[in-house]
């Protein structure tokens, strides 16, 4: 109730002047400002200092002489006319909630300072445009104002906020580069490698927050925001594989970090970057001196150090760094969270949820591109398998390499399976006038080139040296099939072809889904396996024999069809599941 009062005489105060300031004159409305000052800090220091069983109301009114600093900042300025650069208020009355709030170590105090460092941060760059480094000193003292009252929630609140600003900031500067850049190059066309910059921009910073949170996670005041802190650098990583794994480059130039600096406009690109790189670099070594796993880390940093020379182009170069780089982060992820001893849970959650998201989201969207390019489909959809199919050969090496006991990728190689099916489904349907791989756009071709090489060297890698093929086996007959499938594909072939390989690669893919549930007894892999044969073929007929029957006729014969195959199913199904039941109950292992 005493915080709800106080918000109300807050809101208050503000309608009561900026009702009432005209009618005042100068000398009243100048008596009222310190008034107004006085008697606000003079109760909360009664009640404070004075009392000692009204400490809540002391800290209302503390709060509340905060708030009335800020009016009495926006009434003198509207006294006497002051019309300088108006953010310049907001960052004052930041200050004095931070210096009262240190004194009084009063909380809500400093929450109220991360308000105004926001809305001060907001109005520099968004109203003027301005990258605002003022923030950095700032932003420092809001942060030790949290620490000095050991409030964990307002640094993490702080630590987003000034990931805000450096989004901001970048933006910014990088459109001032690319303005003289443009001036003294005489550009016509925008230059996308300012985009690909910004989003190169993340390596470096993301892992610069990694190995911080490295740090930081045996103290224990830092142990919760260090966690934000290391999950929000991962995401950072993640998101630079995600958005540069398109063919979004039109218009860019073959300009990379270390040629930025010739040109002194954009100076502030190359040097963020060497910036937070070498400070990556400092603190992974620190890390390391301490006894922290850093096995992650440091091939991060070489791989994040090689794009000071890539070019930032549309070539292959950046195509072929980015995918080799992605799939290196979704294996060292995964095997890193698993193989660390330290108890880091959260990363091997975010590690498993990024692969995941990339996983679904990269298929699906090499799908969507195929179905805008009609001629393509079938190209787009085998690269979509491809990609699926990596991801799921890179958690059978992890599970090779740590052991069933720490990783059975079983979540992950599900979705693949999933995947795989809506897939091969996908391209099992009608397709005409199919276009040769060998036409494929730049961005495609290298992409093919590329999985096809990874998948025969993981193949190749697994087959020899693991004991468990059971999976293996059955997706190298899939993948390779679609990649002959893939060479095969033309103009002149029949769209009866495609179908029926695809058709006959479904098959397949259930009959190993439904086996391999009975190698591993798992109940929900055969109910998965048995619903991909269900809906198979029943869409299938209808789409076989929709215009061979009419329409009364297919509803009976469908009904009688569907009848007996669900009987014959339901049979199959439960003497399935009860042989996995009693393998499970003595013991058996995959």
């Amino acid at each position: 109730m005493i915080g709800l009062a106080t918000l109300l005489i807050a809101v208050g105060i503000f309608l009561f002047y900026a009702a009432n300031w005209r009618y005042m004159s100068p000398w009243f409305k100048l008596s009222q400002v310190f008034a107004l000052i006085i008697g606000m800090y003079g109760a909360a220091y009664y009640f404070l200092a004075m009392r000692d069983d009204l400490v809540i109301l002391g800290r209302a009114f503390l709060i509340l002489g905060m708030i009335s600093f800020g009016v009495c900042i926006s009434l003198v300025a509207q006294i006497y006319h002051i019309s300088a650069h108006p953010a310049n208020g907001v960052l004052i009355w930041c200050l004095g909630c931070v210096a009262i709030s240190l004194v009084a170590k009063e909380r809500w105090g400093m929450y109220l300072s991360l308000l105004l460092l926001f809305i001060w941060n907001q109005w520099e760059c968004v109203v003027y445009e301005n990258a605002n480094f003022l923030f950095l000193l700032i932003g420092l003292m809001v942060g030790f104002g949290f620490y000095y009252i050991r409030e964990k929630i307002g640094m993490i609140l702080l630590f987003f906020v000034s990931i805000l600003w450096l989004y901001e900031g970048n933006v910014i500067s990088l459109d001032q580069a690319w303005r003289s850049i443009r001036r003294i190059q005489e550009l016509e066309a925008y230059d996308e490698t300012f985009v690909i910059a910004a989003m190169l921009l993340h390596l470096p910073i993301g892992l610069f927050l990694v190995s911080l949170s490295r740090t930081l996670e045996d103290h224990a005041f830092w142990a919760l925001p260090g966690k934000f802190i290391g999950s929000t650098g991962w995401c950072m990583l993640f998101l630079v594989f995600l958005s540069l794994s398109w063919p979004i480059l039109q218009n860019s130039i073959a300009m990379n970090v270390y040629d930025w600096m010739s040109y002194a406009p954009s100076m502030f690109v190359p040097l963020e970057y060497l910036g937070f790189l070498i400070g990556a670099t400092c603190l992974t070594l620190w890390a390391r001196r301490n006894g922290k796993n850093v096995n992650l880390l440091i091939p991060s940093i070489l791989y994040c150090a090689c794009f000071l020379f890539i070019p930032l182009s549309k070539g292959p170069e950046l195509t072929i760094a980015i995918h080799l780089g992605m799939f290196a982060f979704f294996f060292g992820m995964l095997y890193a969270s698993v193989r660390d001893p330290i108890e880091r849970t959260y990363e091997k959650w975010i590690g498993e949820s990024l692969v995941l998201l990339a996983l679904i989201g990269k298929s699906i969207g090499l799908l969507v591109m195929g179905a805008e390019k009609e001629h393509f489909f079938v190209v787009y959809g085998v690269l979509a398998l491809f990609f699926v199919g990596i991801c799921f050969l890179i958690s059978h090496l992890v599970r090779h390499l740590v052991g069933d006991e720490k990783y059975s990728g079983i979540r992950l190689r599900s979705v693949c399976a999933i995947l795989v099916f809506i897939m091969i489904y996908a391209l099992s349907f009608k397709m005409e006038h199919q276009e040769l791989w060998a036409k494929l756009p730049a961005f495609a071709s290298n992409l093919l080139i590329i999985f096809v090489a990874i998948m025969v060297f993981l193949y190749a890698y697994l087959l020899k040296y693991t004991q468990q093929k059971g999976t293996l086996i059955p997706s190298a007959i899939i993948l390779g099939s679609a990649l002959i499938i893939l060479l095969i594909t033309g103009p002149g072939v029949s769209w009866i072809f495609y179908s029926l390989a695809f058709n006959f690669l479904l098959f397949i893919l259930e009959a190993a889904m439904i086996y391999y549930s009975t190698i591993i007894n798992s109940s929900k892999l055969a109910n998965l396996g048995i619903i991909c044969v269900v809906v198979h073929v029943f869409t299938r007929y209808f789409d076989i024999f929709w215009d061979l029957l009419s329409g009364s006729t297919l509803f009976l014969f469908t009904g009688v069809v569907v009848m007996l195959g669900g009987y014959f199913l339901e049979k199959n199904r439960r003497k399935l599941l009860k042989k996995i039941q009693e393998n499970a109950s003595i013991g058996e292992k995959p």
